[in-house]
């Protein structure tokens, strides 16, 4: 096979039952150009939560094996960190071999990595103009900036808690966003000149879960309200700019579009941390209403007083130094929402609104000291989330609960979360066990509001078109751990470490 460059656009939670009804309503001609002459599929994670998908993605490992399998995570005297991926990824063993890569709006990683080509960090990578550097090579935030119309209007992350009630503002952000992303890759692509472009587009995540009945409607070929109309502008500016995008790369090139994952209604919300202490598996202090009186971090006044110049050049020397570590994931300390847990009581507790950590020897006042107790505590904890009903009646969980024996891991004692609740008919609040109120209320599941419409789903949207791929359906569902393996094929490069033998035979 000839060495064809290859350009892969992730539409950030995407599904079929949408993409399918803008195209057949015209809304996206060009894309739907891409769709007709693909092989197209359904493609799936088995947790889909961006930062995990993602992970799996560029690592071709599946979650619990990555290593991360919450965007957080937590040391021995509970304190809690973010994650960053590593190094051992798809565009450091595409650089071995030669190839020249592109990476824009490339989320969980920081400090940014320096790559044969070009990298943009996205969400909890940097991206400010302020210390941090968010770009290699470091001069590329300038141009950026400068195509935003200054460093002051640029934006790094639409914050969808603030416009979530505002879908009318919501949308022209992503639409600004979407058009100065696109406009920004398309200047790094022909800057830099690379062979293999990924592109993260997670504005649309960001209106899916805020518009969801609106874009149903659109699917369905209803543009009667203001919303919808939007909407539809919106998408056909989308096309557009993709559409540019894949035609700054050459005519015979690969083009992938696919998304993270899907999407679908969302009614309730669940109280993760109200329900383990209720059940026991967490122990809180109360302290009578009071709450923690916080003080400024030093950091924090530091960066207030320092100069921008002085601290970007203390921040890059910093960053310079850990470019050599070989740590895979490396971390930096997060705020706490933990400082009220009694950890000598407590079984379990949530991190994040997916997570259920076991309290157990890796950490410092375990309570769980045997892989029995481990055993038993996971599995008490699966079976009352599996009996869990809605107010429908519905069960809220059923098959949506993995465990780290799903993946033939053992649990007791490694890193990570032990158990994961996928999205689907109701998603988790974030835990706050500060604010939880012992032997509190056990209504759990909240109905959402007007601005809180949709959540993910497991399956999403596959398009792969170019020379020598064959045109039609996808016969099985491809896994997000496969796409390494797919691009190493399209580059003609055998790479057993990205699981080469388990790439949909039938693309090709």
């Amino acid at each position: 096979m000839d060495k064809k460059k290859v350009c892969v656009i992730i539409l950030d939670g995407m599904p079929y039952s949408i993409l399918n009804g803008l195209l057949n309503n015209g809304i996206m001609p060009h894309l739907e150009k891409i769709y007709n002459n693909s092989k197209r599929g359904i493609i799936q994670s088995d947790i889909p939560i961006t930062p995990i998908v993602w992970s799996s993605m560029v690592t071709g490992k599946t979650p619990f094996q990555t290593g991360f399998s919450d965007v957080r995570t937590i040391d021995k005297f509970y304190n809690i960190y973010k994650q960053s991926i590593g190094r051992k990824n798809i565009w450091a063993y595409l650089n071995e071999k030669g190839i020249r890569c592109g990476l824009f709006n490339a989320p969980y990683i920081y400090p940014v990595q320096k790559i044969n080509g070009f990298m943009t960090t996205g969400k909890e990578g940097g991206g400010t103009n302020t210390y941090r550097d968010f770009t290699y090579p470091y001069n590329l935030k300038n141009k950026i900036f400068d195509i935003w119309g200054g460093g002051d209007k640029y934006i790094h992350h639409i914050e969808k808690e603030k416009l979530k009630n505002d879908p009318v503002s919501l949308i022209e952000t992503v639409k600004k966003v979407n058009t100065k992303r696109v406009e920004c890759s398309i200047y790094a692509i022909k800057k830099y000149n690379v062979d293999f472009f990924l592109g993260f587009f997670m504005e649309t995540d960001k209106l899916f879960h805020v518009t969801w009945n609106n874009l149903v409607n659109v699917a369905s070929g209803n543009f009667e309200g203001t919303i919808e109309k939007q909407l539809v502008d919106l998408f056909k500016t989308i096309d557009k700019n993709f559409h540019s995008l894949f035609s700054s790369f050459e005519e015979n090139s690969y083009k992938i579009v696919l998304s993270d994952h899907g999407f679908g209604p969302i009614e309730y919300r669940f109280k993760l941390d109200q329900w383990l202490v209720n059940n026991g598996f967490t122990k809180t202090y109360y302290n009578n209403n009071k709450p923690h009186k916080t003080k400024p971090e030093f950091k924090s006044l530091i960066k207030q007083v320092m100069p921008y110049s002085i601290g970007n050049k203390i921040l890059r020397v910093k960053n310079y130094f850990n470019s050599f570590s070989n740590d895979e994931f490396p971390e930096t300390k997060d705020k706490s929402n933990l400082k009220n847990v009694d950890w000598k009581q407590t079984k379990a507790f949530g991190l994040t609104g997916i997570s259920i950590y076991i309290n157990d020897i890796r950490f410092n006042h375990s309570q769980v000291n045997s892989k029995e107790q481990y055993n038993t505590t996971v599995k008490n904890i699966v079976l009352k989330l599996k009996k869990l009903r809605l107010p429908t009646g519905e069960l809220a969980f059923n098959n949506n609960i993995l465990t780290k024996e799903d993946f033939n891991i053992s649990g007791f004692g490694t890193n990570g979360p032990d158990i994961i609740i996928n999205p689907d008919l109701c998603s988790c609040n974030r835990p706050d066990f500060d604010n939880i109120v012992p032997s509190g209320s056990d209504t759990y599941f909240l109905p959402t509001s007007g601005g809180d419409q949709g959540t993910h789903r497991k399956e999403g949207i596959f398009l792969i078109s170019g020379s020598g791929i064959n045109k039609g359906e996808i016969l099985k569902k491809i896994d997000h751990t496969e796409f390494p393996a797919l691009v190493f094929k399209l580059f003609n490069i055998d790479n057993k470490e990205f699981y080469p033998d388990r790439i949909s035979r039938d693309i090709f």
